[in-house]
């Protein structure tokens, strides 16, 4: 068997594994710890958060997905390996492990500094791999030290810090990520189960993923109320007292500001022209012209992660499937894996 299929192999038994989790038995009683231990430790990581993400990469993680996202390029198992060095992001479990992904599956290795946020989640998962296949049993390090003898980079940040990893990571190609915002256009002619599917873009990880909706494009006239009453399906996340902050403290700032806004006891939504919203708060803003409103979304496409929706708009995905990406859905629209192997 040759390597690459050594890979996936190994790879396809860890998405196995997370399909099948059940926290009661006894296979999962490390990984129990490992969840509870990382809720301890960032309160926004939930158990319900950790296993909606680790469930997600369970259901992409098989063989027919694997061979179909690697078909269309060519993985040259000659060539020396690349050591490429990983600045993880934290806002939402596991969100950088599609990049590590990406650098194992060419063959290569990934040397990896955990975000603060998250940082025992994806240490196990790769601990679990090791296990499943011998294959990646040198294929990672960790390090909380600056960088050093790599070969490329793919950092993850704010914009602030983009600038910072752009000046030091200068002399290697690199991939440098900054801040993005899902948004959502609708027409009006959605029916329930869609709004409802939207809100799930909107609400599931707390809204803080780069790919939940922040920002809601609606024609004129739109009933707003609609929104709100699929919103109710998540009352209970007002319980969550890091959740419960940041609506008492933006419900309190704009009305100490007087901004006008609407809010059901558990959520803000804020007629503004940004696409970055704050925890429990949705921007909202109204179209007269689809064309028109397409056009501008093609114009902010640097600050635009992706785009929900059931219109027909270029590089949109259908309402309620946002937090579900493939294994081709790069983030920034960026080839992460033509990026590393088009540097051989």
């Amino acid at each position: 068997m040759d390597k690459l299929n050594k890979r996936i192999n190994a790879i396809e038994k860890l998405g196995k594994y997370l399909c099948k989790i059940d926290l009661k038995e006894k296979k999962y009683k490390d990984l129990s710890l490992c969840i509870n231990k990382t809720y301890n430790h960032n309160n926004w990581f939930t158990t319900e958060n950790q296993l909606i993400a680790l469930k997600e990469w369970g259901k992409i993680l098989n063989k027919k997905s694997l061979k179909s996202w690697l078909n269309k390029y060519l993985i040259n198992e000659k060539k020396s390996i690349k050591i490429i060095g990983l600045v993880l992001a934290g806002n939402i479990p596991i969100v950088g492990f599609h990049d590590i992904l990406c650098i194992l599956i060419t063959g290569n290795m990934a040397k990896i500094k955990k975000s603060s946020s998250d940082p025992y989640l994806i240490p196990f998962l790769l601990n679990k791999l090791c296990e499943f296949g011998q294959v990646f049993e040198k294929s990672v390090i960790f390090t909380d030290r600056k960088f050093s003898k790599i070969d490329m980079i793919i950092a993850t940040g704010s914009n602030n810090s983009s600038r910072y990893f752009d000046y030091y990571f200068s002399y290697i190609p690199s991939i440098i990520r900054k801040n993005r915002s899902g948004i959502a256009v609708l027409d009006g002619n959605e029916t329930k189960n869609e709004i409802d599917l939207l809100v799930t873009d909107i609400l599931t990880y707390y809204g803080l993923g780069c790919r939940s909706v922040s920002k809601l494009f609606l024609p004129i006239n739109y009933d707003i109320d609609i929104i709100f009453k699929s919103l109710y399906s998540y009352s209970k996340i007002i319980n969550s007292k890091k959740y419960s902050n940041n609506y008492q403290y933006y419900k309190t700032l704009f009305l100490m500001n007087k901004i006008s806004f609407l809010e059901n006891g558990f959520f803000i939504l804020k007629e503004d022209n940004s696409y970055n919203s704050p925890v429990s708060c949705l921007n909202y803003e109204f179209y007269t012209d689809l064309n028109k409103l397409k056009k501008k979304i093609i114009d902010d496409s640097d600050v635009i992660q992706c785009v929900s929706t059931n219109l027909n708009i270029p590089n949109s995905f259908p309402l309620g499937s946002l937090q579900s990406p493939s294994l081709s859905d790069y983030a920034d629209n960026i080839d992460t894996i033509k990026f590393i192997l088009s540097r051989n």
